[in-house]
């Protein structure tokens, strides 16, 4: 059996599974989604909102036949909840362990495909059918607009499987599958999901050790031994943008410095939302693609420099070199001979 993620009390949803009529077992599935910002959106299968932990507000119940809940919503009744529809504003907080609280919300309806379990390490992939109405919304935005404005780029996913004892009281939850948001397609009304398992970063090829001249750490890594929270800059924006990709800050940096570097918006209609600096003025932003909605003036957001990886930017920069620096910007460059 998989180890449980979420339990109402230590060894309860072994119990169940081992004591119960299958046929008398509620299940749902539970979807998290924490976005590249940090900001976790929770949906569940069921049509009325899920609370765990210290938060359940009551029995959870089935009704009606027993559907495939990988094709459509189990009908529940739950006491309690938040009914909220904006995942921006009612995601709920909490780890799922015993004890945690957290609120899993109706929002899209969320149809998924099967979920393979083999023995040993396989690439494997979650397809998502994903449609729902315009008054289910992320950060004020619609849900399907949102996906297709790429807000979900970056974000994880988990779903869990959540078990009831026949009374409809959660009993506990297993992660039935985890990964990464791949690729989204589709229409207004509807999107069609890839999810990536986290295995399929082993279908890269490539050596244990590459001898190159750019460094090999990533910023902030632990071979970087650079600390994030001592880079990070906290600022507000002071005119709208142009274009969603070019505005203002308060603050005052290098022109350049946070070239590659990473913004993140912290309120505002894009908050929660990530993009790569392209360049900066000494007050002025601009990002690579566009935000989905334009800035406002008094949205906040935080950056964290970038790394162009070469020496005299760990040297000069960032005071970090020479040891800490590992690349090799000595080696001969390529040439041809005729």
């Amino acid at each position: 059996m998989l180890t449980p993620f979420w339990e109402s009390a230590p060894g309860a949803l072994l119990a169940l599974l081992t004591g119960i009529d299958p046929t008398k077992l509620c299940m749902v599935d539970l979807y998290t989604i924490t976005l590249a910002g940090g900001q976790v959106l929770r949906y569940t299968g069921g049509d009325v909102p899920i609370m765990l932990g210290a938060s359940s507000g009551g029995p959870v119940t089935l009704t009606g036949d027993r559907p495939d809940i990988r094709r459509g919503r189990w009908r529940l009744t739950a006491l309690g909840g938040n009914g909220s529809n904006d995942g921006g504003s009612g995601g709920g907080s909490g780890a799922g362990s015993v004890g945690a609280g957290g609120t899993w919300l109706v929002g899209p309806i969320i149809q998924r495909g099967r979920i393979k379990v083999a023995i040993g390490i396989s690439v494997d992939g979650l397809q998502l059918r994903i449609s729902a109405t315009p008054d289910v919304t992320v950060n004020g935005m619609s849900f399907i607009a949102f996906i297709a404005q790429g807000g979900f780029r970056g974000a994880r996913v988990t779903v869990e499987r959540l078990f009831c004892d026949a009374a409809g009281m959660p009993v506990g939850t297993i992660v039935r599958f985890t990964g990464a948001w791949a690729e989204a397609t589709g229409g207004r009304h509807e999107k069609s999901v890839t999810i990536e398992s986290d295995t399929a970063k082993l279908n890269t090829m490539i050596p244990g050790e590459v001898y190159q001249t750019g460094c090999k750490n990533s910023l902030f890594d632990a071979r970087c031994g650079l600390t994030k929270s001592v880079y990070t800059r906290v600022g507000a924006a002071t005119t709208a943008s142009t274009n969603r990709t070019a505005f203002t800050g308060n603050v005052s940096m290098g022109t350049d410095w946070y070239a590659r570097g990473v913004l993140t918006m912290t309120s505002g209609a894009n908050a929660g939302v990530s993009r790569t600096v392209r360049s900066n003025s000494p007050l002025g932003l601009v990002v690579t693609a566009p935000f989905p909605f334009d800035v406002a003036v008094g949205d906040t957001f935080t950056l964290i420099p970038g790394c162009d990886k070469t020496q005299a930017t760990c040297l000069n920069k960032f005071s970090n070199g020479p040891l800490r620096f590992r690349g090799e910007p000595y080696i001969p460059a390529p040439s041809t001979i005729t």
